[in-house]
């Protein structure tokens, strides 16, 4: 085995051997980038294609969100117009119904109305106007009530 030397040689078969053993290093170093090179080209190139698998997935997905999102919307707005037309159907009814109330004013003018008429009976069966004006101011009793009860009705009825 020869010896190895400390020092640098100028002897030509010692610079051709060192020479021979750079060149073969840089070819050495040439073949491992240009792997290194690939490896990382084929992985750049597997990454954009996961990243372009993920992105269409995730238009996909955006789409199909949307989608249900959009018919959701077009279901509630079907639900709250057959609300709305409900309730103003029942507004109506109520507009309807109280229109053919009879009014406070009007049901106080009868109330006063009616009263003044029993008083007035009852005034004529105080006086006592005997057997026959008794029997006349009950059948007044009798008619006024009847009326009072026809009137509430009607009033009520429409």
């Amino acid at each position: 085995m020869p010896e190895r030397r400390r020092y640098l040689s100028t002897e030509p078969a010692d610079i051709a051997v060192l020479a021979e053993r750079i060149n073969g290093n840089q070819e050495l170093n040439r073949q491992r980038f240009d792997q290194a090179d690939k490896a990382v080209a084929a992985a750049l190139t597997a990454q954009e294609k996961a990243t372009s698998a993920a992105f269409a997935a995730q238009q996909t997905a955006t789409a199909a969100a949307f989608a249900a999102a959009k018919e959701a919307v077009s279901k509630a707005e079907t639900a709250q117009e057959k609300v709305n037309a409900g309730q103003n159907e029942f507004r109506q009814t109520l507009k309807d119904q109280a229109g053919t109330f009879s009014t406070r004013n009007e049901t106080d003018l009868l109330a006063k109305d009616l009263q003044s008429q029993l008083n007035e009976i009852k005034g004529t069966i105080d006086r006592g106007t005997g057997r026959g004006g008794g029997l006349t101011s009950a059948w007044g009793y009798l008619m006024a009530v009847a009326a009072l009860v026809v009137a509430i009705l009607a009033n009520w009825k429409h």
